[in-house]
Protein backbone atom coordinates (compact mmCIF):
# COMPACT_ATOMS: atom_id res chain seq x y z
CA UNK A 1 0.00 0.00 0.00
CA UNK A 2 0.87 3.60 -0.55
CA UNK A 3 1.42 6.00 1.87
CA UNK A 4 0.35 5.27 5.84
CA UNK A 5 -1.18 9.62 6.71
CA UNK A 6 -2.96 11.25 3.84
CA UNK A 7 -1.56 14.26 1.91
CA UNK A 8 -1.90 17.81 2.46
CA UNK A 9 -4.50 17.84 -0.20
CA UNK A 10 -6.47 15.39 1.02
CA UNK A 11 -6.33 16.97 4.38
CA UNK A 12 -7.60 20.12 2.54
CA UNK A 13 -10.39 18.40 0.97
CA UNK A 14 -11.42 17.04 3.69
CA UNK A 15 -11.57 19.84 5.92
CA UNK A 16 -13.81 21.13 3.12
CA UNK A 17 -16.34 18.97 3.62
CA UNK A 18 -16.30 18.54 7.54
CA UNK A 19 -16.92 22.36 7.21
CA UNK A 20 -20.15 21.86 4.67
CA UNK A 21 -21.63 19.44 6.82
CA UNK A 22 -21.09 21.55 10.30
CA UNK A 23 -23.15 24.16 8.10
CA UNK A 24 -26.13 21.82 7.26
CA UNK A 25 -26.19 20.36 11.26
CA UNK A 26 -28.79 21.88 12.31
CA UNK A 27 -30.44 20.47 15.21
CA UNK A 28 -28.60 17.59 17.51
CA UNK A 29 -31.81 14.97 16.57
CA UNK A 30 -31.58 15.67 12.98
CA UNK A 31 -28.02 14.38 10.92
CA UNK A 32 -26.60 16.05 8.24
CA UNK A 33 -26.83 14.62 4.72
CA UNK A 34 -24.31 12.23 3.74
CA UNK A 35 -22.17 14.06 1.87
CA UNK A 36 -19.49 13.41 -0.99
CA UNK A 37 -16.59 15.46 -2.54
CA UNK A 38 -15.48 14.30 -5.62
CA UNK A 39 -12.63 15.94 -7.67
CA UNK A 40 -12.12 14.89 -11.36
CA UNK A 41 -8.59 14.41 -13.06
CA UNK A 42 -9.59 16.12 -16.15
CA UNK A 43 -11.56 19.08 -15.25
CA UNK A 44 -10.25 19.96 -11.68
CA UNK A 45 -13.60 20.40 -10.65
CA UNK A 46 -15.36 19.13 -7.34
CA UNK A 47 -18.62 20.41 -5.71
CA UNK A 48 -19.81 18.81 -2.12
CA UNK A 49 -23.18 17.39 -2.66
CA UNK A 50 -25.53 15.45 -0.36
CA UNK A 51 -26.23 12.14 -1.41
CA UNK A 52 -29.98 11.01 -1.17
CA UNK A 53 -31.42 8.04 0.46
CA UNK A 54 -34.10 5.90 2.19
CA UNK A 55 -31.91 5.71 5.29
CA UNK A 56 -28.50 6.85 6.15
CA UNK A 57 -26.73 3.77 5.50
CA UNK A 58 -28.32 3.76 2.40
CA UNK A 59 -27.09 6.92 1.40
CA UNK A 60 -23.82 5.58 2.43
CA UNK A 61 -23.98 3.21 0.02
CA UNK A 62 -25.35 5.01 -2.50
CA UNK A 63 -22.23 7.59 -2.50
CA UNK A 64 -20.09 4.73 -2.53
CA UNK A 65 -21.69 3.51 -5.83
CA UNK A 66 -21.29 6.90 -7.09
CA UNK A 67 -17.20 6.97 -6.41
CA UNK A 68 -17.29 3.31 -8.40
CA UNK A 69 -19.22 4.35 -11.15
CA UNK A 70 -16.75 7.47 -11.95
CA UNK A 71 -13.38 6.01 -10.14
CA UNK A 72 -11.44 6.25 -13.52
CA UNK A 73 -12.40 9.92 -13.85
CA UNK A 74 -11.42 10.72 -9.82
CA UNK A 75 -8.39 12.23 -8.91
CA UNK A 76 -9.43 11.99 -5.32
CA UNK A 77 -13.27 11.80 -2.76
CA UNK A 78 -14.00 12.34 0.52
CA UNK A 79 -16.62 10.95 2.20
CA UNK A 80 -18.60 12.53 5.41
CA UNK A 81 -21.23 10.70 6.89
CA UNK A 82 -22.62 11.53 10.56
CA UNK A 83 -21.99 9.15 13.60
CA UNK A 84 -20.67 8.91 16.99
CA UNK A 85 -17.11 7.45 18.55
CA UNK A 86 -16.15 6.37 22.06
CA UNK A 87 -12.83 7.52 23.63
CA UNK A 88 -12.10 6.63 27.30
CA UNK A 89 -15.79 5.32 27.83
CA UNK A 90 -17.12 8.68 26.71
CA UNK A 91 -19.56 8.62 23.35
CA UNK A 92 -19.16 12.06 21.18
CA UNK A 93 -20.68 13.04 18.11
CA UNK A 94 -18.36 12.68 14.90
CA UNK A 95 -18.08 13.13 11.56
CA UNK A 96 -16.67 9.48 9.90
CA UNK A 97 -14.78 10.16 7.12
CA UNK A 98 -13.82 7.82 3.49
CA UNK A 99 -11.24 9.81 1.94
CA UNK A 100 -8.89 8.67 -0.75
CA UNK A 101 -6.51 10.18 -3.66
CA UNK A 102 -6.97 7.70 -6.64
CA UNK A 103 -3.92 6.32 -7.08
CA UNK A 104 -1.82 6.30 -3.96
CA UNK A 105 -2.85 2.57 -3.17
CA UNK A 106 -4.37 3.53 -0.06
CA UNK A 107 -8.13 5.24 1.10
CA UNK A 108 -8.25 6.66 4.93
CA UNK A 109 -10.88 6.24 7.28
CA UNK A 110 -10.88 9.41 9.83
CA UNK A 111 -13.27 10.33 12.34
CA UNK A 112 -13.81 14.16 13.43
CA UNK A 113 -15.64 14.44 16.59
CA UNK A 114 -18.07 17.95 16.62
CA UNK A 115 -20.21 19.32 19.31
CA UNK A 116 -23.79 19.66 17.69
CA UNK A 117 -26.15 22.81 17.57
CA UNK A 118 -27.49 24.71 20.56
CA UNK A 119 -30.03 27.35 21.57
CA UNK A 120 -27.78 29.88 20.62
CA UNK A 121 -24.79 28.32 18.93
CA UNK A 122 -24.15 26.47 15.62
CA UNK A 123 -22.63 23.25 15.03
CA UNK A 124 -18.52 23.24 15.70
CA UNK A 125 -15.78 20.24 14.61
CA UNK A 126 -12.81 20.03 16.32
CA UNK A 127 -9.56 20.72 14.67
CA UNK A 128 -8.42 17.44 15.06
CA UNK A 129 -9.13 14.43 12.54
CA UNK A 130 -8.33 11.11 13.67
CA UNK A 131 -6.64 8.37 11.59
CA UNK A 132 -8.94 5.59 12.39
CA UNK A 133 -7.73 3.09 9.81
CA UNK A 134 -5.62 2.64 6.59
CA UNK A 135 -7.04 0.05 3.63
CA UNK A 136 -6.44 -0.49 0.55
CA UNK A 137 -8.17 1.97 -2.05
CA UNK A 138 -11.32 1.31 -3.78
CA UNK A 139 -11.42 0.28 -6.92
CA UNK A 140 -13.84 -1.06 -9.86
CA UNK A 141 -12.75 -4.68 -9.36
CA UNK A 142 -12.81 -4.47 -5.64
CA UNK A 143 -15.80 -3.79 -3.08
Amino acid sequence: MGNSNPSSLLVSAVNAVCSSAMGLKRSKKEPFPCLLLAVTREKKTYDVKPVPGDSYEMALVAARQQVLQSYGELSLYVIVSEGTVTRDGAISDAMIIEACQVGQGVRFNLTRKFTPPGLLSKARAEEKLTLVGVEPERNRAAD
